[in-house]
């Protein structure tokens, strides 16, 4: 937000190459082949993990740091111990261009960090732009608040600003003009400059906030009423009920979210009543009290806490007349049927016995709530725990191929390999689509008998003798 170009020094760390070594680490040929990781920067070590089971770890190789390549000690620069880059302190100077926003980008190309064998990295600066106390940017236009009395939003008002390059600007209102709370001004070509073309600059806007009293005299009042156009009067008649206002309060907020009790034109006094659970059913209305007490206490006897904000509203603004009392008493007796009606259902549904779908009745063992949940192994999905298939599969804990590896270097000269057992979860859509289960059809599931694989062998492999065949066996008796 600063109007001219201002040349500010900043102090960076970075890393360059070894200025005595010329980045080399030494002298001219020093640099050789690492012979613990011949070259590669990594080295691989086999750890033992158990009993005839190992693991290979690749890590980088400490004797060249992982760069493959190694100086003896004796060769080494002095400077920099061989490792061909050094800390470097340098000042850089930074221009602040007019008219620069907040997050805007300097880069210097090259001044960065440097690596052997690699171009040099770029330095950025960004801009962070600071609040000012009475201006704020918005583009190229400046925003301020300005307070004033009453007075001088009436009968004018002259005032001085401070740009942000210590300039002082007296401006005023134009004669007869009533300045409103909330107004906007604007003094053109005051503001900031556009980036890359500082001649053109940006507006100053003001906003007024209007300063009322907070009291006034009889006679400041009498003297107001003189000068200002006639208020307008309203005639009120005798039975119009008259309030005074007044100011918003935590008492006023209670009182309309419902106190301890609410009280009615004829003096009795409602108690509270407490919510009931949303499984709980409602008492049944007697309708010889509607004459007596008030229609929002029946109302919440009869309906659950959660339809009072819609009842209460409509009982206490048609409750007046007596064509609004007969009106409210048809539509109460109507709701006590369907209420009724409801209570019925509801105690009849308890005679009724529920299908068993599941022999626990959806509870697991030792009380530990309903069924589990389990995902699929396949496709991911929850299913019940005892509506999935389950399949057991024992596998080898390694390939095939790795066997003779892990014996030869086993310290046991005869070591059996453990194996992999797995409990596998299908849903039954998966086990299906995976081959897991058959799907048959209605007639097919009456066949009862194993499938072929699994049945009696009754023939005969091919080039064995048949059983009880002529001849009989060798060697056995006519």
């Amino acid at each position: 937000m600063c109007p001219e170009t201002v040349p500010i020094l900043v102090q960076i760390s970075r890393v360059c190459l070894c200025k005595p070594c010329e980045g080399r680490g030494g002298a001219v040929g020093a640099e050789k082949q690492c012979g613990e990781c011949d070259g590669h920067g990594v080295v691989i070590k086999m750890q033992r993990i158990g009993p005839g089971m190992v693991t290979q770890m690749q890590s980088r190789c400490s004797a060249c740091n992982g760069e493959g390549k190694s100086i003896a000690a004796k060769d080494r620069c002095k400077s920099c111990n061989g490792k061909k880059k050094a800390q470097e302190e340098q000042i850089i100077e930074v221009k602040i261009e007019p008219g620069m926003h907040d997050g805007e980008k300097i880069v210097f190309e090259g001044k960065g960090n440097e690596e052997p064998g690699l171009p040099p990295g770029d330095i950025i600066i960004v801009l962070d732009e600071q609040k000012h106390g009475t201006f704020a940017r918005q583009g190229a236009n400046l925003i301020m608040e300005e307070k004033i009395d009453l007075v001088e939003a009436l009968c004018g008002f002259t005032r001085v600003i401070t740009t942000l390059d210590d300039k002082k600007i007296y401006y005023s209102s134009l004669p007869g003009e009533v300045i409103d709370h909330g107004d906007v001004k604007v003094i053109q070509a005051r503001g900031m400059p556009h980036h890359r073309n500082p001649s053109d600059k940006g507006d100053i806007l003001i906003q007024f906030r209007v300063q009322f009293p907070a009291q006034l005299d009889d006679n400041s009042r009498r003297v107001l009423s003189q000068l200002l156009p006639e208020k307008t009067t309203v005639m009120v008649d005798d039975d119009v009920e008259t309030y005074e206002l007044d100011k918003v309060g935590p008492s006023n907020h209670s009182r309309s979210r419902g106190g301890h009790g609410d009280s009615s034109k004829s003096g009795r006094t409602c108690p509270r009543v407490r919510g009931r659970q949303r499984s709980e059913m409602p008492a049944a209305v007697d309708c010889s009290l509607l004459g007596h007490a008030p229609f929002w206490c029946l109302l919440r006897q009869a309906f659950p806490r959660r339809r009072e904000k819609r009842i209460r509203p409509m009982c206490t603004t048609t409750g007046g007349t007596e064509v609004h009392r007969k009106r409210m008493r048809k539509w109460l007796e109507g709701w006590m049927s369907m209420m009724n009606l409801r209570m019925k259902r509801h105690a009849r549904r308890n005679w009724v016995s529920m299908t068993v779908k599941r022999r626990n009745h959806g509870r697991n063992k030792k009380g530990r709530g309903h069924v589990r949940f389990i995902r699929c192994t396949n496709c991911g999905r929850c299913c019940p725990k005892d509506k999935s298939i389950k399949k057991f599969v024992v596998r080898n804990i390694v390939e095939a191929a790795a066997v003779r590896d892990i014996t030869d270097a086993s310290a046991y000269e005869s070591y059996a390999l453990p194996k992999l057992y797995h409990k596998l979860h299908y849903c039954v859509a998966c086990a299906i689509h995976s081959k897991v289960v058959r799907n048959r059809s209605r007639e097919a599931r009456k066949d009862r008998n194993p499938p072929p694989r699994f049945g009696p062998r009754t023939a005969a492999r091919p080039g064995a003798p048949a059983a009880g065949g002529a001849g009989g066996a060798p060697g056995g008796r006519a």
